[in-house]
């Protein structure tokens, strides 16, 4: 009894499974986002920059 409820049904692999396929997904959206933001902020300070030059 006690080993076969210490056994993952298959139930629950894929719900660790779907669970990790998210996180993923998440982590990548996240990283994206960043990458996107620090690009544009990265352009809006070259463009201060310029703007304050001339």
């Amino acid at each position: 009894m006690l080993v076969k409820s210490s056994r993952v049904t298959p139930r629950e692999e894929r719900l660790g499974l779907s669970r990790l396929a998210v996180c993923g997904y998440f982590s990548r959206f996240v990283s994206n986002f960043r990458d996107n933001f620090l690009g544009l902020f990265e352009e809006s300070q070259l463009t201060l920059s310029r703007l304050n030059y001339y």
